[in-house]
């Protein structure tokens, strides 16, 4: 996204329970990752916790407790609280008469359409998924549209964000760690390798081969050894260990996703 995760939480967190918001933030990211690399059925159960993300959003909107996260709903506990919402004419419009049945249609399609359950009659495919990103978009991008307070630019910056898709610029393939954003500096790369594999040493020769340098005696002068000297990272006896300042370096100035 063009926004990290932290800053969208905070646009919303002011005028709603932080952790409610994280975890529809979350849900949400990994819906657009699954679609991203067609993982079809992983992104319709994201559908189905994004909504109950949703319900909890409706419980503090209707002024009651939200069920606490990760707690059970109880049986027809969404159904209930979508219907007081939409009786509830104090509320938004948007909230009461689409939002609810938005948030209805993605539980329907993770409990219906074998996604929840085994034994449905209709496998998960891309319309399905696409359907929930979709649903996903309009719920976040609304639910911004009632909630943010702030100036009107940043709120369309970020409303224009929901839509793009992240993946994670580290992968690994067959225990090899490659970083997909090539525009990074060698540093830049080994911290973040040693951050996704972190608090776990790794070896020079390692981190050589996956950072793809030229030479190892290259790599160990010019990179490891500035790391080293600068406290990102502690290199003794061939063993490199990732340090609390090579962990802000990466939380603060390196994005560990990338809009695709």
């Amino acid at each position: 996204m063009g926004l990290t995760k932290t800053q969208l939480v905070a646009a919303l967190s002011p005028q709603l329970p932080r952790d409610i918001v994280e975890g529809l933030f979350g849900e949400y990211i990994a819906i657009k990752q699954h679609l991203a690399f067609r993982r079809f059925q992983p992104s319709e159960l994201n559908g189905g916790r994004f909504a109950e993300y949703v319900i909890r959003l409706l419980q503090f909107a209707l002024g009651e407790t939200p069920t606490p996260v990760g707690a059970y709903f109880g049986s027809g506990v969404p159904e209930k609280v979508c219907n007081k919402v939409k009786t509830d004419t104090s509320l938004p419009e948007s909230m009461r008469f689409i939002i609810t049945r938005l948030t209805e249609t993605l539980l329907i399609v993770r409990n219906k359409r074998d996604v929840g359950h085994p034994g449905g009659d209709v496998n998960p495919n891309l319309a399905d998924s696409l359907l929930v990103a979709h649903m996903a978009d309009w719920v976040l991008t609304e639910t911004l549209r009632i909630y943010y307070a702030g100036d009107i630019n940043t709120a369309q910056e970020i409303a224009d964000s929901l839509n793009e898709i992240q993946i994670p610029i580290v992968a690994e393939v067959d225990n090899f760690v490659r970083v997909l954003d090539t525009s990074l500096k060698f540093s830049d790369k080994t911290l973040v390798i040693m951050y996704h594999k972190y608090p776990s040493k790794i070896k020079d020769t390692i981190l050589f081969k996956w950072a793809g340098y030229s030479s190892i005696s290259a790599y160990k002068k010019n990179v490891l050894q500035p790391l080293h000297s600068g406290a990102y990272i502690h290199y003794f006896d061939g063993c490199c260990s990732l340090l609390p300042k090579g962990v802000a370096h990466v939380e603060n100035h390196i994005s560990m996703e990338l809009v695709v």
